[in-house]
């Protein structure tokens, strides 16, 4: 770059256009240690022009360049005063003034880089009282030691808040970079080594002096080089990524040579990257000393587990060996999350090895006559059998699981998200089935009825609970609710106290999941719910929760009675609750948060057993009181929408709907909140702002709750009729019935052709207008920019998560989208597991894509961005397709009502494993897999699964076979 810079200088002949290619050659020579040049670049000789140019946008930027670049020309100065570097930071931020005050009215995405830039600017600054010192005092002194780790404590902390993309965290690690190197050369000189001398190899330790400043600085140095190399890998830039490393290797072989080693396996290269971890194996065996230091210990600990984990993917080494390899990085790094993550990993890989060669029908018997040896009979494996199988699968291996991911979780909370389901989903049917195996329902166990390691996952489970801390099960709470009524009686009894202890430590929040079920219509819910309640009271007692828990009770069942009146005439649409529900009029300043999703989603914990940040603001609103007006709406089941002021003094409506498992939609939030967790998780999505739009749904029955009322939301049946209306658009519904009803009339050799013919008819006599409301909405163009790519990014995200759990009915009414930012959000689940297949007229489309949405996503259409986050967002759902399941596996327990209704062996209680269940988290499995059952059973690649689905989306002949009112021609 600034070999470039400076051969444009010559062709140039503007003087502002030369300083901006002066800057910019002037930023290179700087990230590249050649301060001759950066002094010869940066000399102040246009002052000049720098005055007068000094309010111009265009060179805004140069001017910021050049002054950083001053500023560490005088930090690297012996002689420069402190007061230099400041003046030329402050330079530097008032450069950056028009390009904020430009961009900030935009919005905080075009803002950001130059944040990035004011962060560069205090960066410097900071180090500059470090550096700016008296000649006589030699530069970085030992005794200052503490002042520099305090410096790098910071800078990471700040890098930590940043956005993880290459592009943001260059300038900062660059800054950082060129501020330790010469830091790192100071100490050396101080320590009585050749100034700007770094002489090492592969081969040699991170210290070659006699300082432990050096081995520091050195150190950091590394990291920081290996934190670019991250960078530059999640974002796809290979030489910038081996740069680095290369860099790296400098300062920390060790640790270079980790992410080397990633790095090959990553483009295929398993057999070098296997290689380059067992030699440094070897190294730093030989050179381990009888005491080891926790760092050498640490360095050991990372080589053998990268090693382990690549030696198992590729099927080199035996299970003993690679278990071995796994328990000696434990020995090690006993304190280390990682270490036992992974142990608990591979346990988790053997189990699920175990029960897959247990669940199958036949197997295989080898001959035993002479002739027959080579001629294997294949053996039918009763369902008993199958059963026992599975037992002694989860008694091997389910105990070493649960202890070594629990040691994980209270080193650290990292995996928390993944982790937590999976255990817990394990245990539970391991109990559930251990359970029928003491009544004598699997027959006899042979060897394992009297093995007391049945019962070993069960302790490691107890000892588990005890050790975590509360908030880490928050996540997990629907699922510790829908197992309370399980048939293992220790199993239920350590479910019970934990919900109990969960209750009485967050009953504001958890009062709204806990209590439905004490209030539950079916007895044997209803028992252990009233048990919960009943311990969390002993917890309580002379406590402020115990209010809590008095008033959630009082206020569900007033809830209950506005959903669940019928009473009100169909003309009506607005009543008075002060005079039809004077009961729930009454409960005015309750000590509950209001039910809204902000308030009820905990945190993600960042931390071990030590984590203390509460996982609920501390100032979530109160219900303070009730509006009078009750509004009726005029749908079928005729919900009420109520609105509750809040102790903050502002007012949240919420809808109180009858006749509907609400259940549904609240595991469905679980899903969607899940999916987010994931797709902040992944750079490339973060990076998009990737999300779900996500509100409340807090069931009181099996038949009635509340869903939260969001703000700002407009239907896209609304937008498109309306410009339909001032467009003067011919749209009557009886024209639409009469034509419609006349080619269904047509024999059906017909019908096909004439139904397709029909909706392009339509399509073109009303083409699409959704765009035409953006650019109304959004009228500044860097404004609706933004809005079309949240309109686009949210409809991709949620086509890929409709499609995964089979959502269908997605008619205009569902579809909402948001008047602030463009992004679109859906509502009414009811319609899930593919049962739109199962409707009058079944459902041809994944997902809605038709003529409107294509149309407002721009010129590109499909092909672009939508199709780009569609893969995006479908990747992290296949690749973490258990975890998903695990969040969807609520519903085993927990049936819904329409399951009921359509199969009599359903249990409401959620004793026994939902049939129903199983088979719907079948089909998403599948679909998780990349087997799309139109398509055959070949797994799909992520890219060709995407295009399969939007092919499928807008088939003008699936289209065509849709519900007419589904409109699928807008």
């Amino acid at each position: 770059m600034k070999h470039a810079a400076e051969g444009a200088m010559r062709e140039w002949a503007s003087e502002a256009e030369r300083f901006q290619l002066r800057a910019c050659a002037a930023g290179a020579a700087w990230r590249l240690g050649e301060w001759d040049e950066v002094r010869r670049l940066a000399s102040p000789d246009d002052a000049s022009l720098v005055s007068q140019e000094s309010d111009s946008y265009s060179c805004a930027e140069a001017i910021y360049d050049m002054e950083i670049a001053r500023a560490l020309l005088a930090l690297t100065s012996s002689t420069s005063p402190e007061a230099v570097v400041r003046s030329h930071c402050d330079n530097a931020r008032a450069a950056l003034v028009p390009l904020l005050a430009a961009t900030s009215a935009e919005s905080y995405a075009h803002a950001y880089p130059h944040l990035v830039r004011l962060q560069v600017a205090h960066d410097l600054q900071a180090a500059a009282p470090l550096l700016c010192v008296p000649s006589s005092s030699n530069l970085v002194r030992v005794d200052s030691h503490d002042s520099v780790v305090e410096l790098f404590d910071f800078w990471e902390v700040r890098l930590s808040a940043m956005s993880a993309s290459l592009q943001a965290q260059e300038p900062v690690l660059a800054l950082h970079l060129s501020v330790r190197h010469e830091m790192l050369a100071r100490a050396m000189a101080s320590s009585g080594a050749m100034r700007g001398g770094v002489e090492s190899h592969e081969g040699n330790d991170i210290d070659d002096g006699p300082s432990s400043s050096v081995r520091g600085l050195k150190r950091g140095l590394g990291q920081a080089w290996l934190r670019l190399a991250k960078s530059a890998r999640s974002a796809g830039n290979l030489q910038s990524e081996s740069s680095a490393l290369l860099q790296a290797r400098l300062y920390d072989p060790t640790r270079a040579t980790l992410a080397s080693a990633k790095m090959e396996w990553a483009a295929g290269h398993s057999h070098d990257a296997m290689a380059r971890l067992r030699q440094q194996r070897a190294r730093l065996e030989a050179s381990l000393p009888d005491r080891p230091s926790a760092e050498e210990r640490e360095a050991l600990g990372a080589t053998i587990l990268m090693l382990a984990r690549f030696s198992c993917e590729a099927g080199e080494l035996e299970t003993d060996e690679v278990l071995a390899m796994h328990n000696k990085v434990t020995e090690l790094c006993p304190n280390w999350e990682k270490g036992h993550y992974w142990l608990g990993r591979f346990h988790d890989g053997q189990l699920r090895d175990a029960l897959e060669a247990a669940t199958r029908r036949e197997v295989e018997v080898p001959g035993t006559q002479p002739g027959q040896m080579s001629c294997p009979s294949k053996r039918v494996v009763p369902p008993k059998e199958r059963e026992r199988k599975k037992v002694e699968a989860h008694a091997t291996y389910l105990a070493p699981m649960i202890r070594c991911y629990g040691v994980a979780l209270h080193r650290g909370a990292k995996h928390a998200p993944s982790v937590m389901p999976r255990m817990l989903t394990l245990w539970l049917d391991y109990a559930d089935k251990l359970s029928q195996a003491e009544a004598g329902d699997l027959g006899s166990l042979g060897n394992l009825d009297k093995a007391e390691r049945l019962r070993q996952p069960h302790e490691a489970m107890s000892k588990v609970v005890a050790m975590l801390p509360l908030r880490i099960w928050l996540p997990c709470v629907p699922q510790l609710v829908s197992r309370t009524c399980h048939r293992d009686d220790q199993t239920r009894k350590l479910l019970l106290g934990l919900l109990a202890q969960l209750l009485a430590e967050y009953p504001q929040q958890l009062v709204w999941a806990v209590i439905p079920v004490a209030l539950s219509t079916n007895p044997e819910r209803k028992r252990p719910g009233e048990q919960i309640v009943a311990q969390a009271k002993q917890h309580l007692l002379r406590k402020p929760g115990l209010e809590v828990l008095r008033a959630g009770a009082s206020l569900i069942a007033q809830l209950r009675k506005v959903c669940n009146d019928e009473a009100i005439d169909k003309g009506i649409k607005r009543v008075s609750m002060k005079s039809r529900f004077p009961q729930l009029y009454k409960l005015t300043g309750l000590p509950l948060v209001i039910p809204i999703y902000a308030n009820l989603t905990a945190t993600e914990p960042t931390g071990g057993a030590g984590v203390s940040v509460s996982p609920f603001s501390d100032d979530a609103p109160r219900i303070e009181l009730w509006e009078d007006n009750v509004d009726v709406m005029g749908s079928l089941q005729r919900p009420k929408k109520v609105i509750i002021r809040g102790s903050d003094g502002q007012l949240y409506p919420f809808l109180c709907k009858p006749k509907d498992d609400l259940r549904k939609d609240a595991r469905m939030m679980e899903f969607m909140t899940a999916v987010n967790r994931l797709l902040r998780r992944s750079p490339n999505c973060r990076r998009r702002r990737l999300s779900v739009q996500c509100y409340a749904v807090t069931p009181i029955d099996q038949e009635c709750g509340l869903i939260e009322w969001v703000p700002n939301m407009v239907q896209l049946r609304g937008i498109i009729k309306g410009y339909w209306e001032s467009l003067k658009l011919p749209f009557s519904h009886n024209d639409v019935k009469t034509r419609h009803a006349a080619v269904m009339a047509l024999p059906p050799h017909r019908r096909r052709v004439e139904l397709a013919n029909l909706l392009q008819a339509f399509m073109t006599e009303l083409p699409p207008v959704l765009h035409l409301w953006l650019m109304d909405q959004f009228g500044d163009p860097s404004r609706w920019f933004e809005a079309r790519l949240a309109f686009t990014r949210s409809c991709a995200v949620m086509s890929m998560i409709g499609f995964a759990v089979g959502l269908g009915d997605r008619h205009l009414e569902n579809i909402l989208v948001n008047s602030g930012s463009g992004s679109l959000m859906h509502v009414d689940f009811a319609c899930l597991f593919d049962h739109g297949l199962n409707l009058a007229t079944p459902e041809q489309v994944p997902f809605r894509l038709t003529q409107n949405l294509v149309h407002a996503m721009g010129m590109s259409g499909v092909e672009g961005a939508f199709q780009r986050v569609s893969e995006l967002t479908l990747e992290q759902l296949r690749n973490h397709r258990e975890a998903l399941l695990n969040v969807l596996s609520t519903m085993r327990h927990d049936p819904l009502v329409e399951w009921k209704k359509r199969n009599q062996r359903e249990d409401t209680s959620g004793r026994l494993d939902s049939e129903e269940a199983d088979k719907e988290l079948g089909k998403i499995d599948k679909k998780l897999k990349g087997i799309l059952p139109t398509h055959g059973n070949t797994p799909l690649s992520v890219q060709g699964q995407v295009q399969h689905l939007i092919n499928d989306a807008t088939n003008v002949y699936n289209l065509s076979q849709m519900y007419i009112w589904w409109m699928p021609w807008c």
